[in-house]
């Protein structure tokens, strides 16, 4: 009981730091990020807090390929704080994620830090259509 408690703590505080963060305010603006956000079933996904179905929702997929949204997604949230969530070590030592990990066309897309690329890359797809990898992002802190 008390682990779900503090997991909502630790989200009010992350909700907190990013209300005052000039950038995310500013990327909170885009037009296309407001349709998306007032569109009824992502509003329905997003309370699920499923990422793995969240990253690979249509509309959300042809939002990330847009260059001025992600490179504004970029500049909210560093890969460092991504690094220190939890769950990322089990989702980055499963083996399919090795896999694609190993792919030398991939590693330069991920050390890019395009994170529209990186989302809509057929390898990432079929990872987020994996039950297993669905879990663990979903499960993702």
């Amino acid at each position: 009981m008390f682990e779900k408690i503090k997991e909502k703590v630790k989200q009010l505080q992350e909700a907190r730091r990013l209300m005052k963060d000039d950038k995310f305010k500013e990327m909170m603006k885009n037009p296309r990020i407001q349709e998306l956000l007032k569109d009824p079933e992502f509003q329905k996904l997003s309370k699920t807090q499923d990422m793995a179905k969240i990253a690979t929702h249509p509309k959300f997929a042809s939002l990330m390929r847009d260059p001025g949204v992600a490179k504004a997604m970029m500049q909210v949230q560093s890969n460092q704080d991504i690094k220190k969530s939890d769950g990322f070590q089990d989702i980055m030592s499963h083996p399919k994620v090795q896999l694609m990990m190993k792919d030398p066309l991939f590693q330069k897309l991920a050390r890019s830090g395009n994170f529209s690329k990186i989302f809509t890359h057929p390898k990432f797809a079929s990872i987020m259509k994996d039950p297993e990898l669905q879990r663990l992002f979903s499960n993702m802190k």
